[in-house]
């Protein structure tokens, strides 16, 4: 398997053209070439994947016939010249086509960049403006009587407004047990009590 994923990842390098596997007869040198264009295929490395067996004497018109099924392209020519050409315009249209769609896509990727940098700007001036509904909730060990508790609509906490705020309700209510509650949740509003 280890040498199935190092062939891929030789076939992902830009710069590498073509990869070499050798071997003795019988070691599965073919087996592992259709087991890299499956997992090619699979994994959609590439755009096509053609396989093709060539032998000692190979059989052009049936590597040219094989490729371009993959390609989805049907021969009437019938010299190997003509078949040749064709699979060769083929692949340079679809390599254009390829071309135009990753420029259309960097575009639209751009496009979108500048959307979300927009209305995360946007969302960020939001969140300055919001409040936050900070509720106090106290449990006291004895009864006493205790004005109603309020809700009291604050500005984001920072930690030392917060600690303070917990300061003066331990001094005012002896024996509190303090919870705060916030409707948003963030590392800056976060009491560490």
């Amino acid at each position: 398997m280890s040498t199935l994923n190092d062939i891929i990842k030789a076939l992902s390098n830009p710069n590498v053209n073509m990869v070499g596997v050798y071997g003795t007869d019988g070691i599965g040198k073919t087996t592992l070439a259709r087991a890299v264009a499956e997992h090619a295929e699979y994994k959609m490395l590439f755009d096509v994947v053609a396989f093709a067996e060539v032998f000692e004497v190979p059989d052009i018109r049936r590597i040219q016939g094989e490729i371009a099924d993959k390609l989805g392209l049907t021969f009437h020519e019938e010299s190997v010249t003509e078949r040749a050409r064709k699979l060769h315009k083929c692949l340079k249209q679809k390599k254009q086509e390829e071309q135009e769609e990753q420029k259309e896509q960097k575009k639209n990727n751009d496009l979108k960049k500048l959307k979300e940098k927009k209305e995360s700007k946007k969302e960020k001036e939001e969140k300055e403006q919001e409040k936050i509904l900070l509720k106090i909730v106290v449990r006291l060990q004895q009864k006493i009587a205790v004005r109603p508790l309020q809700k009291f609509e604050l500005g984001i906490l920072q930690e030392i407004a917060a600690r303070l705020l917990q300061e003066i309700a331990v001094r005012l209510l002896p024996k509190v047990v303090l919870v705060l509650l916030y409707n948003i949740w963030s590392k800056e509003n976060h009491l560490s009590m």
